[in-house]
């Protein structure tokens, strides 16, 4: 997998680098950003300029003992900006990042940057909250909850899903979490998974869908899921399910965004 990993010199953004080689697997490539932000205390000078370049290229070192392909960069610029842009310009699959909350209902990435990236990215974005990085390290993630609400757009987080099953010989749980009156079947989603050799189970609850969600999430290792639908039953999703779910849930998340007519990576829109 080719993964990008922005780097901000803090120990929770390091903290990626542990899961980083879990995502990228054997042979697998690695993109390592840090962007400065001259907006923020200027351009450094040149020494504090080659301690970042050190703290990179110690990184790649690191990295590259575990077998991955590895490269670095520095940039300056809006740091959201900058990593979108970096995506899409080396091919990036995943962009992986730590969230920065300290707890609570909103400890997750409300107002970050990483939150500005998973409202834009074209490519799917890996959260996860520190907390949750070192059960991910000791363990793999074998229990994979995906919340579906009907939509052709909830079901792009299957083949994410379908992926990491299939790498750590685990299982998908199909999550519907519409009311009683209108069940989702599901069929159709387990029936493809299960031709794929990938054990699933299904859960259903009712109630308030992000509190589900991150209820739910506790019995799982990994949770992918849609940003959000367009229209229709997939309206939930807008702008409240998932980003009240990447807020409170202490379990990684992957999460897709839909791309519409028009998306640009390193577009303002």
């Amino acid at each position: 997998m080719k993964l990008l990993v922005p780097l901000d010199g803090s120990v929770l953004s390091e903290s990626m680098l542990v899961p980083a080689v879990r995502l990228a697997g054997e042979g697998g490539e690695v993109d390592l950003v840090r962007v400065l932000d001259p907006g923020r205390g200027g351009s450094p000078d040149a020494r504090a300029r080659q301690a970042v370049e050190a703290y990179l290229e110690d990184a790649r070192r690191r990295l590259e003992a575990e077998g991955l392909a590895v490269r670095w960069s520095l940039e300056e610029g809006d740091p959201a900006e900058r990593i979108l842009v970096a995506a899409a310009e080396r091919g990036s699959e995943l962009i992986a990042m730590a969230t920065h909350g300290e707890g609570g209902a909103d400890r997750g990435p409300r107002g970050s940057v990483a939150e500005r990236v998973l409202r834009r990215s074209a490519v799917p974005v890996f959260l996860a909250n520190p907390s949750a990085i070192p059960k991910t390290h000791q363990g793999t993630w074998r229990r994979i909850l995906v919340p579906l609400d009907g939509s052709a757009f909830a079901d792009l987080a299957l083949p994410w899903a379908a992926r990491f099953a299939k790498r750590f010989g685990g299982e998908v749980i199909l999550f519907d979490v519409h009311p009683p009156e209108r069940p989702l079947s599901l069929k159709e989603q387990a029936e493809r998974l299960r031709g794929r050799g990938i054990p699933v189970r299904r859960r259903t609850a009712h109630g308030d869908p992000a509190e589900q969600i991150v209820r739910v999430a506790k019995e799982a290792d990994l949770v992918c899921m849609c940003s959000h639908g367009r229209t229709g039953i997939a309206r939930w999703w807008y702008g409240s399910v998932a980003e009240r779910v990447v807020r409170a849930c202490d379990r990684p998340l992957v999460v897709v965004r839909p791309r519409s007519e028009g998306d640009d990576a390193g577009s303002k829109g």
